[in-house]
């Protein structure tokens, strides 16, 4: 697929002609990252604005313990850096590369000027930010309202709402995160993760076959989400 196809596609330029197309392609640079390398890191100055073109990247945040806290995995097409390129301050949390990665980079001046000329490209940033926002409202308030089996419940059906395949009501994750990664996002040992994750298993909530992870009735397992009842 060109850069050109690639970028149509995109949720902020889909909207574009073929000649702003042309421009968007002309003002970006492709980066590569290999697998479990830091593509921006807390506190960094850098403000470019990137989009995965290949690959996962995973959103983290570092305590004062030095324990990073997941709180997201973005996929191909998706946007992120964007906040810097905005209101100039560094960065606010790491992304690294969960496997080999190609990234488009877009200057902060680009961007902003892309932004001015086009508002539907604003508008559509508005709308994945506020998604971004909602979720991590759903985590915070998992984390400190509720027990390690709606917590990591939560995570499961958070992760299969964002980035799963859904046909008649059977959803599908083709790479879900690993337990470790589960158990960073929920505040919980892998131990922990491993042993809920379990009985999810056996009462047929859930099943994984390697990294693929499928909830045969995902309005079933939202419901669980909801029970925190032990």
């Amino acid at each position: 697929m060109s850069i050109k196809q690639f970028l149509s596609d995109i949720f902020i330029f889909n909207e574009l002609d073929d000649k702003e197309l042309d421009y968007v392609e002309n003002i970006i640079t492709i980066l590569r990252f290999p697998a479990k390398s830091y593509i921006l890191v807390e506190e960094d100055d850098t403000d470019s604005v990137f989009i995965i073109k290949e690959g996962t990247v995973e959103i983290t945040l570092t305590n004062e313990a030095g324990r990073e806290l997941i709180l997201a995995f973005l996929e191909e097409g998706e946007v992120f850096g964007e906040l810097a390129a905005f209101d100039g301050h560094p960065r606010s949390a790491n992304v690294r590369a969960q496997d080999d990665c190609v990234v488009l980079c877009i200057s902060k001046v680009d961007f902003i000027d892309l932004i001015r000329k086009h508002s539907k490209i604003a508008i559509a940033l508005l709308q994945e930010l506020s998604t971004r926002i909602r979720h991590l409202d759903q985590q915070i308030m998992s984390l400190s309202l509720f027990d390690s089996k709606h917590r990591i419940a939560n995570s499961i059906y958070q992760i299969a709402e964002r980035i799963g395949v859904i046909k008649d009501g059977t959803v599908t994750v083709k790479r879900f995160p690993t337990q470790k990664e589960i158990g960073n996002m929920t505040g919980n040992s892998r131990e922990t993760v491993t042993r809920i994750i379990k009985s999810f298993k056996d009462q047929g909530f859930l099943y994984t076959k390697g990294r693929k992870l499928v909830i045969p009735d995902f309005e079933l397992f939202k419901r669980l989400t909801q029970d925190n009842s032990g």
